[in-house]
């Protein structure tokens, strides 16, 4: 279906042909989705991913990217059907999404400092919105006003109302720690806003993937990990990590320091790491 669908978009007739394009786009994704269902992408591992069509048009980006990530979290979300998925540095909600999936009860909470990336995961995860919850932010081992979690959700949901949010995946963009105007970003830990409490009971996933502050994410979750002992699906940023004053071996000694074993399962721009406590 997405070969077919790719050769029509990219006919003589289209490729070139902008606005007549725009005038068929409407028609072209119902014809792509006529069930409603989302189209299914093979996201490797044999896990099936099904986004809306209104996305097929990036399909390349979904398409066996991290699939060893990908066939964890889906795994984990299938044998934990009644868990809880922190999606720390979500961009378009991929992973999200997969939990969703493949979790008939899983929430998901996903965070992301850039509101255009929130917004496209509220609709990637289309038919399972209603378990997945939104954080506008920067995660950090700090923070710097008192906010209970709720009250970030809150301020989130009012965010993605404003009327001049841009919203599609061209308006979508990487915000780091380090950026000009991050400060100006609302910044949260994840004991700050008392997730140990606030998270409903049950196995819980952290997936983090913050572009080299890891290890800043993890100091502001000792409380959560401490108290609930989630699994952990990092990824880490050997080059970026000096950037905050960390290497992988502080990421590994804080692991050690909470009586976590982990193993590298996929290596590409960065390193996946799966993390579960020691035994």
């Amino acid at each position: 279906m997405l070969d077919a669908a790719r050769a029509v978009r990219h006919a003589p007739v289209l490729r070139h042909a902008e606005p007549l394009w725009r005038r068929v786009r409407p028609l072209f994704h119902r014809l792509l989705d006529l069930r409603g269902r989302g189209v299914p992408v093979d996201v490797g591992h044999g896990r099936t991913l099904r986004i809306p069509a209104v996305f097929t048009g990036a399909v390349g980006e979904w398409a066996g990217y991290e699939p060893e990530c990908a066939d964890m979290v889906a795994g984990w979300a299938a044998a934990h059907p009644n868990g809880v998925m922190l999606d720390l540095g979500c961009a378009m909600g991929m992973f999200a999404t997969l939990a969703l999936q493949y979790g008939s009860g899983v929430r998901v909470i996903a965070a992301d400092a850039d509101d255009a990336s929130l917004a496209c995961t509220r609709r990637f995860a289309h038919r399972d919105a209603g378990r997945l919850s939104l954080l506008w932010g920067l995660l950090d081992r700090a923070q710097p006003v008192p906010a209970t979690l709720q009250e970030a959700l809150a301020r989130t949901e009012e965010r993605l109302r404003a009327p001049e949010l841009a919203r599609g995946l061209a308006a979508t963009r990487y915000v780091c720690l380090e950026d000009a105007g991050a400060a100006a970003l609302p910044h949260y830990s994840l004991d700050g806003l008392g997730t140990a409490t606030a998270l409903p009971p049950g196995p819980l996933l952290i997936k983090c993937d913050v572009e080299g502050a890891e290890l800043f994410v993890l100091q502001g979750a000792a409380g959560l990990i401490a108290a609930r002992r989630p699994t952990l699906l990092l990824s880490v940023h050997p080059p970026a990590l000096p950037k905050h004053g960390h290497c992988v071996a502080d990421v590994a000694a804080f692991l050690t320091a909470h009586r976590y074993a982990w193993r590298v399962i996929a290596f590409d721009h960065e390193e996946h790491w799966l993390a579960e406590p020691a035994a």
